[in-house]
């Protein structure tokens, strides 16, 4: 089953790493309106979940993008690209996401950076987000299965779900008395499930040091009343046996909703990389690695 994720809009340098709300807003808008388009001409769903062209974004991308329908994003890198970075602690990294900038920024890895990486992932309770580009699968994707095989043979092997779900099923819980749980929510979105033979009440909470910026919070179609408290947000929903439920949380759309669009040299410029990115993905790499087999 495939899934695709929003990787950027033009994927030049830095595009997310700008402090221009506006022009951050009209990037945004672009590569949602592109990937629907794509999903509606391929019929392969995409996930709104960000993933950073070169892992650079900035706070104010952050913020952006939660006000745009978009339900967290992934990157390498946990630090912004402003010129006075936000402080990232040690703490932060080792959540199930980081959370400081009120937008879920998940982490990934790559395959090199060791199993054991990943097994400390999910020890911590963090889903393992692994990332390769094509060139990762040179020798016929071997490295790749040996990889997979790999991670399968944890202790605790993953159940491998697209990106969307991997954010909706992110989450923290404890049940604090008979019948009650408490949950701790990352992405704007949550899916909840009642796995067990008995109704079940659950607190749900978000942190969220902006919650003026929420418009509604959804259980499936129906609106349902939250409340701010003390940098987070709270609600509660009760579960039947064997129901489970998607929490929505919806926000203002951004102040800078004027689109700003691109001159004529960006959009050249644009062009003239994504066709010399078709020819090095299609022509040469594929050449280098047929010349690296036959020496």
């Amino acid at each position: 089953r495939y899934s695709l994720s929003v990787h950027g809009c033009d994927h030049t340098r830095a595009e997310f790493g700008s402090s221009d709300r506006q022009r951050l807003y009209w990037k945004t808008q672009q590569a949602i309106e592109r990937m629907t388009q794509h999903e509606s001409i391929t019929g392969i769903s995409h996930d709104r979940v960000m993933v950073f062209p070169q892992g650079v974004f900035s706070e104010a991308a952050m913020d952006v993008l939660r006000r745009t329908g978009l339900i967290a994003s992934v990157n390498n890198d946990v630090i912004s690209a402003d010129p006075h970075p936000r402080a990232i602690t040690v703490s932060d990294v080792w959540d199930i996401a980081v959370m400081r900038y009120s937008f879920a920024l998940f982490t990934r890895r790559y395959p090199w950076e060791g199993i054991e990486n990943f097994a400390f992932d999910v020890l911590l309770g963090k889903p393992a987000i692994a990332v390769i580009h094509h060139d990762y699968c040179s020798d016929h994707c071997a490295r790749l299965v040996n990889f997979i095989q790999r991670l399968n043979a944890l202790h605790r092997a993953p159940t491998w779900r697209n990106l969307g779900e991997v954010v909706r099923r992110s989450c923290r819980q404890r049940e604090v008395s008979l019948g009650v749980v408490e949950v701790e929510m990352y992405g704007t979105e949550l899916r909840i499930e009642n796995r067990s033979d008995q109704p079940k009440h659950f607190l749900i909470k978000r942190r969220d040091h902006e919650a003026s910026a929420i418009q509604r919070i959804c259980a499936g179609a129906h609106e349902i009343s939250w409340k701010p408290v003390n940098g987070h947000i709270e609600l509660e929903i009760e579960l039947n046996p064997g129901e489970n439920q998607v929490i929505q949380i919806r926000f203002y759309d951004a102040a800078e909703k004027r689109r700003s669009g691109d001159n004529l040299p960006y959009r050249l410029k644009a062009m003239l990389r994504r066709y010399l990115c078709e020819v090095r993905d299609n022509y040469i790499v594929p050449m280098r690695f047929r010349f690296t087999a036959y020496r």
